[in-house]
């Protein structure tokens, strides 16, 4: 997309749309109290807090990950009254050394969900569910990945319906009972996603700079090339002169082009040279979908931002349904959440719209289901180290009548939660984009369950590219306000709770 359509499309639209942080344009309110019924302080310093269902009943648990594995890390069941009952603190053999996040896939294809545990300075470790299908109380065999990497993420990159584990320093495990079967090929806290709408799983790393040499190197973006990874050049403004950070990728237009947004990234040559100490807290990249980048920073009102970054996280969520992508940088020095205007500009959103916002890591999804995403976090406290509060949740009650669409896909071969289904949202019957994602899995707060904002529309089609066959499948006139799931024979099913 040229530098001249993007500001002509956000001018056209900016003034009619513009929005003043004064305004309120989400309302949570805390839960806690209500809905956990264990939940004491002095359990160590958590790190990450998560949102997950770890025995498949499609009702929400809550897992901690531990900073100290000889600390408590408590495990809460969802129960169908959507509260959180406590089940157990995870034995130490099954956490991370120096804990930091979460995620849930199912690696072996056997159709239980695992439990990921990350560490900044031990090594991941993937909990393989062993219990019986349907057990309402998971049984875990832990395999621990030795080298230390905060994050994991989950793919099938050359489209044999076998998940992939990557973790850094670039390291892909094609089978994670053995050693790694590539090193070295990526940077940083990679993305993956679509970037030219083929269908195959691309893959971007935001590069670089630290300590750890080994881990070092400048932003790199790869073409998946029907199940190889080729190195390419993405546009000058995206590789060149900047450097690291925590890259997310998503349709933040709804274009049907996948953009990349970086928090806090440094201005270095490509091959990490400082050329100054200027860090850029938010910096966003619209994708032409042929993958070409333009820097929009400026236009979209995020450039003057001065947050600052730390033991960071990104997450992107349409917090009031409107359909269209908002941003939340969390970090040791705080969190801020900026809500997408649907214009192209973003606006920064007052503290009090945000009550979860306490410099803790947290997650966005429905506990409740009923259509909003809900928060889940540490308890306040006065910065990143106040972590020993436990858990609070927040429930989100934005009253704007916006409809909504939350769905899972299913395929038969190993693949079973279809990791890299690329989904597009579009007004029933018309070529209009509501929403495009790329179904994924990683410790980042990404997850097997995809939520849609519709705004104020009900009913749409659903298009799926599958991940192993590459089939194209189109699902018709989806009511609104449905959890559903999506089969490669065509089939939309509402989703069904299981009983404790």
């Amino acid at each position: 997309m040229s530098q001249s359509v993007v500001l002509g499309v956000m001018s056209l639209y900016l003034s009619a749309f513009s929005f003043s942080v004064a305004d309120g344009p989400f309302v949570f309110e805390e839960v806690t109290d209500q809905v956990v019924d264990l939940n004491p302080p002095g359990i160590g310093n958590v790190f990450d807090y998560a949102f997950m269902d770890i025995n498949d009943d499609n009702r929400l648990d809550i897992v901690l990950n531990n900073h100290h594995r000889n600390n408590p890390t408590p495990i809460y069941l969802g129960t169908s009254d959507n509260k959180f009952k406590f089940w157990k603190n995870f034995p130490e053999e099954n956490a991370a050394h120096a804990g930091f996040w979460l995620g849930e896939v199912d690696l072996n294809g056997d159709g239980k969900t695992d439990l990921v545990h990350t560490g900044n300075e031990g090594g991941v470790v993937i909990n393989i569910n062993t219990a019986e299908k349907g057990a309402y109380e998971p049984q875990y065999m832990p395999i621990n990945l030795k080298p230390p990497s905060p994050y994991a993420a989950f793919i099938d990159f050359n489209g044999d319906g076998v998940l992939e584990t990557l973790t850094k320093p670039g390291l892909i495990y094609q089978d994670v009972t053995k050693k790694a079967d590539q090193e070295g090929i990526f940077h940083g806290l990679f993305v993956i996603s679509d970037f030219n709408n083929d269908g195959w799983p691309d893959l971007f790393s935001p590069g670089n700079r630290g300590r750890h040499a080994r881990w070092n190197g400048p932003r790199r973006l790869y073409q998946n090339n029907q199940g190889v990874l080729e190195q390419i050049d993405g546009g000058r403004s995206l590789m060149k002169g900047y450097l690291g950070g925590f890259a997310r990728t998503a349709d933040f237009n709804n274009d049907g082009n996948m953009d990349i947004y970086i928090f806090a990234s440094k201005k270095m040559t490509p091959e990490g040279e400082v050329l100054n100490k200027k860090i850029f807290p938010m910096k966003l990249f619209l994708g032409d979908g042929q993958f070409g980048f333009t820097d929009v920073s400026e236009q979209a009102g995020i450039a003057k931002s001065t947050q600052r970054s730390g033991y960071s996280q990104v997450y992107l969520a349409d917090l009031d349904n409107d359909s269209f992508v908002d941003i939340v940088n969390q970090g040791n020095y705080g969190t801020v959440c900026w809500r997408n205007n649907g214009d192209g500009s973003f606006s920064e959103v007052p503290v009090a719209s945000t009550p979860w916002a306490i410099n803790k890591h947290l997650r966005f999804d429905d506990y409740d289901m009923d259509g909003r995403l809900d928060v889940v976090t540490g308890g306040p406290g006065a910065s990143w180290k106040s972590r020993k509060t436990s858990v609070s949740v927040f429930r989100n009650v934005t009253d704007n009548k916006n409809r909504w669409l939350k769905l899972q896909v299913r395929q038969s071969d190993k693949n079973t939660m279809g990791i890299g289904a690329v989904i597009t949202i579009y007004r029933a019957g018309t070529a209009k984009i509501i929403g495009k994602q790329l179904m994924l899995s990683d410790t980042a707060g990404r997850n097997p369950r995809m939520h849609f904002g519709l705004g104020q529309i009900d009913k749409v089609d659903i298009e799926v590219i599958f991940p192993t066959t590459k089939k194209k499948t189109r699902f018709n006139d989806v009511e609104a306000n449905r959890y559903v799931v999506l089969q490669p024979d065509g089939s939309v099913t509402d989703v069904v709770f299981g009983k404790e």
